[in-house]
């Protein structure tokens, strides 16, 4: 259970970054979205404060590498409610799910190699269908 909430928490603070990029969309259309109703800064702030108890958990219940993940993850959170940039939104969006995503392959190589096959058929869709390079940490 306590894997779940660490979890929970995490992709919680991920998904308020992540819906920070979408507030020019979303007030262009109208939409009543959380990116539309409250500021860069406030969901910044919740966002690391569900990182910091997402620390608290897996150090209370011995999961070690993953504080790890959520300090590295609140480090970049931190500057972002100073310094609104969006190349640093950005990138602490994608950090989390990245050094997850390399925790998971440590432990299940087989993951990584399906991983790197899935980046590399989606950066070749990408490149073609669009002309862009896309996933990218920024």
């Amino acid at each position: 259970m306590s894997l779940i909430c660490y979890f929970m928490l995490v992709v919680s603070a991920t998904y308020l970054f992540t819906i920070i990029p979408d507030r020019p969309g979303d007030l262009a259309t109208g939409k009543k979205t959380l990116a539309a109703l409250i500021t860069d800064s406030l969901l910044t702030i919740v966002a690391s404060i569900l990182l910091a108890a997402s620390i608290v958990l897996a150090l209370t219940v011995g999961y070690v590498q993953l504080a790890f993940i959520s300090i590295a993850a609140i480090l970049v959170y931190i500057p972002s409610i100073f310094f609104v940039k969006p190349k640093l939104i950005l990138f602490a969006c994608k950090l989390p799910i990245l050094l997850l995503t390399l925790l998971a392959g440590w432990y299940y190589p087989v993951y990584m190699i399906l991983i790197f096959f899935l980046l590399l058929a989606t950066r070749l869709y990408y490149k073609k269908r669009f002309g862009i390079v896309y996933p990218r940490l920024n």
